[in-house]
């Protein structure tokens, strides 16, 4: 059976003052997947995520959500789409709760009702209700991370973009994300796409592997194709790779 693809970039090139930050990437994301995009610092990875968004626009290529063109159509693609872009922003005054149910009203197509029931919803799924009335700089950085999760959730998205999610947890906190995300494609069948330098952490949760280095896609496939030698690491085949 043909999996769905969900996120599909062609060729996209970012180009700032004359250098190519990104060039020429090409990479398709599956449905019910998740996949790791790796690469060294400075590879590109963020700026990739951020033209999946919408927050910066290619300087040449096309980004496809659901079938959808981000540039010519970025609302309705963005709406199935659920992103941390580098750290979530929060208001540390507000309580988890509060600042969920605000962001909600950024989706005006539900209603006051419907959007209060996500938020619950959300809060319910990242395991954060009882402390959803605290305030969030009373929270650890792994229920930030969390809450963040949470608010990815919102509008109820196909696929959940994620940078560098498990940046400065503890190994408890990094187990519990790696948890929330296996359970959330399992019963809700989302789709991931999470850039990271936890190698460690990307083996143990991924399906397809997206590798870059300056700003060029190295490879990509799953990730038995990519880790023939069971006896190996992901990160031995991965410094294989930026070193040959």
């Amino acid at each position: 059976m043909k999996k769905e693809i969900v996120l599909e970039a062609n060729n996209i090139t970012k180009t700032v003052s004359g250098k190519n930050i990104v060039s020429q990437f090409s990479t398709k994301v599956y449905k019910g997947d998740i996949c790791g995009f790796l690469g060294p610092n400075g590879a590109g990875k963020t700026t990739v995520m951020r033209m999946f968004t919408g927050l910066i626009r290619p300087t040449q290529g096309t980004i496809m959500v659901g079938g959808k063109d981000v540039n010519k159509d970025r609302q309705q693609a963005l709406r199935n789409v659920g992103a941390i872009i580098e750290s979530p922003i929060f208001f540390p005054y507000m309580s988890g709760r509060k600042m969920l149910q605000n962001l909600a009203r950024l989706y005006p197509d539900l209603s006051r009702k419907e959007q209060l029931e996500q938020v619950e919803a959300a809060l319910s799924v990242v395991r954060l209700t009882e402390d959803a009335d605290v305030k969030i700089k009373n929270y650890s950085l792994g229920m930030r991370q969390r809450l963040g999760i949470a608010q990815a959730l919102l509008g109820e998205p196909d696929v959940i973009l994620l940078d560098e999610p498990a940046n400065g947890l503890d190994p408890m906190g990094m187990r519990e994300l790696r948890e929330l995300i296996l359970e959330l494609r399992e019963k809700k069948n989302l789709t991931f796409f999470i850039s990271s330098h936890l190698l460690d952490e990307i083996q143990q949760m991924c399906d397809h592997l997206v590798i870059i280095r300056n700003g060029k896609l190295v490879t990509q496939g799953s990730k038995e194709e990519l880790i023939k030698d069971p006896s190996k690491r992901l990160e031995d085949v991965f410094v294989e790779m930026m070193t040959s």
